[in-house]
């Protein structure tokens, strides 16, 4: 009889340590999940859909080949980069003042001042680097970016979708 009581209340523990480990489990899948999100987290998220083809138009930048030189990294060697340059923004922002096509138009000469001064300071070990398109993409895309949105009241605007290169060819 002994035994038989030590065993029913050896299974009754189980069954509760069962049943606080599933409602735990639920909590930190629904509960948990949604609530520990830090601001940067949440608009990150948000930056990272994807526009439809619709709402995206392109523009060349570059018709011609384009040459920038590198930075001199310390040796005699004189390195240049070609590439060509294509910027996908938004058709329409809301809360820009103006049309967007005016805009990119409008800022054409200063945007490809600022993707020229980007490849002036930028080093030949740094271009032949594997991630140098996707920090170039990253980095353009901001800088040209608040460009564009300096003169408006909402300067959190996102004009520009991304930037990138058709042709890069570094030697």
């Amino acid at each position: 009889m002994e035994g038989k009581g030590s065993f029913f209340i050896l299974i009754l523990i189980v069954a509760l340590l069962t049943l606080t480990l599933a409602v735990l489990a639920g909590y930190l899948f629904f509960a948990g999940s949604s609530s520990s999100k830090t601001p940067a987290q949440v608009s990150q998220q948000a930056s990272s859909v994807v526009p439809s083809d619709s709402d995206l138009t392109k523009k060349l930048l570059f018709t011609d080949k384009t040459y920038f030189n590198l930075k001199n990294d310390g040796t005699n060697k004189i390195s240049v980069i070609e590439v060509n340059v294509e910027l996908d923004y938004f058709k329409t922002v809301k809360g820009l003042s103006g049309k967007v096509d005016d805009k990119i138009t409008a800022y054409d000469g200063q945007i490809k001042e600022l993707i020229g001064t980007y490849f002036q300071n930028m080093t030949f070990g740094q271009a032949e680097s594997p991630d140098a398109k996707i920090t170039a993409k990253k980095e353009l895309t901001k800088q040209i970016n608040e460009l564009l949105v300096e003169t408006e009241k909402d300067k959190t605007l996102k004009i520009l979708y991304s930037v990138n290169f058709p042709l890069w060819f570094y030697q």
